[in-house]
């Protein structure tokens, strides 16, 4: 299984040059980081082939893959393309390595294709043997396994029979755009051949699974808020009916207090009363009646002709209860009417 270099690194198992399957890590490690089976150069066959000219598509990967395939020298193989500057690296091993991993998902390499590029000829010493290696610009040209330590001889040879790179090769090793995508394509068809209908079972779990938890989560997440918001605004609401209900109190009391404060401010009617009486106390009159009708008073005296009314009405004039007074005649000539109003204190 191909993984990305945003996964975690996968855990690399082994294929040992005895043949037998060293697993590393604990299956729950290789099915969250994924698995990489590296078979030991011992077991594969390789050649190098130029690549195809033209644009590199799935039509010239399938092309690449059948032609390794009728390479390879083994009755069931399974087949790794290294694209690299113009080259095809074809590495082949018998299928029937990896039977023992039954349905497992993992990703198989020759442990060769983990080399950094070198140049030239290069002897390199692998676990159970010795692979020599020869490079040109870059790409892998030939590889053979030895069992022991070639000798002075059969690395000459190796090397001599190591084929030259023509014209056209170089032409091809330097023309690199799209050997890239060329890798991404392979590995793509590679998952593609591999795939298992529990595979495109998972795919689909992926592809619609995931968007629906998404939102469903994002919708379990806003009827929380919203429930959260709905206690605060009872919380409030409790809180502050209280204060509505004494704020309406206190309207109610003054505006009370306001209809009260009219009345207050107007004086009683004895103070009427009394400051007349004291006014006409100097002089020879008699009270008849008086009456008190909307803030006024009407009062009705009896006396000699000769009464000083005018002193007796700027008297009462001056005192602070009464204001606007005024002296009619009455019925006789014995008998007088003094109108006032109550002073409301307004103009002070």
């Amino acid at each position: 299984m191909i993984r990305s270099s945003l996964f975690p690194t996968p855990v690399n198992s082994h294929v040992t040059a005895s043949g037998s399957i060293d697993r590393r890590g604990s299956a729950a490690q290789r099915l969250m980081r994924g698995e990489r089976v590296v078979i030991s150069r011992r077991h594969c066959h390789f050649e190098s082939i130029s690549a195809p000219s033209g644009r590199r598509d799935m039509r010239s990967i399938q092309a690449a893959k059948l032609a390794a395939r009728a390479r390879s020298p083994f009755k069931s193989p399974c087949v790794k393309l290294v694209w690299s500057n113009g080259r095809i690296g074809i590495w082949s091993w018998p299928s029937s390595l990896l039977e023992p991993l039954g349905d497992a998902e993992f990703e198989a390499i020759p442990e060769s294709a983990l080399d950094a590029p070198a140049e030239d000829a290069v002897l390199r010493r692998r676990t159970g043997g010795f692979e020599g290696q020869v490079w040109h610009n870059g790409s892998l040209v030939a590889s053979r396994w030895w069992d022991h330590e070639p000798d002075e001889n059969q690395w000459s040879r190796f090397v001599r029979a190591t084929p030259a790179t023509g014209p056209e090769d170089a032409a091809a090793s330097a023309d690199t755009e799209g050997s890239g995508l060329a890798e991404l394509t392979e590995r793509l068809t590679d998952v593609v051949s591999r795939a298992k209908p529990r595979d495109y079972a998972a795919l689909a779990v992926v592809l619609f699974a995931v968007p629906f938890l998404y939102f469903g989560g994002q919708w379990l997440r806003a009827s929380q808020q919203a429930a959260a918001l709905e206690r605060e605004i009872a919380t409030l609401a409790s809180s502050t009916s209280d204060v509505v209900e004494a704020r309406a109190a206190a309207l109610e009391t003054s505006g009370q207090l306001q209809a009260y404060a009219a009345l207050l401010e107007t004086p009683h009617p004895a103070a009427a009363i009394a400051v007349f009486a004291e006014a006409a106390d100097g002089f020879d009159a008699t009270l008849q009646s008086f009456t008190i009708r909307d803030n006024a008073i009407e009062i009705e005296l009896a006396g000699n002709s000769d009464l000083p009314l005018a002193s007796l009405v700027e008297q009462l004039e001056d005192s602070a209860v009464l204001e606007a007074v005024r002296l009619e005649a009455g019925n006789r000539a014995d008998i007088w009417r003094i109108f006032a109003t109550f002073h409301t204190g307004e103009d002070s």
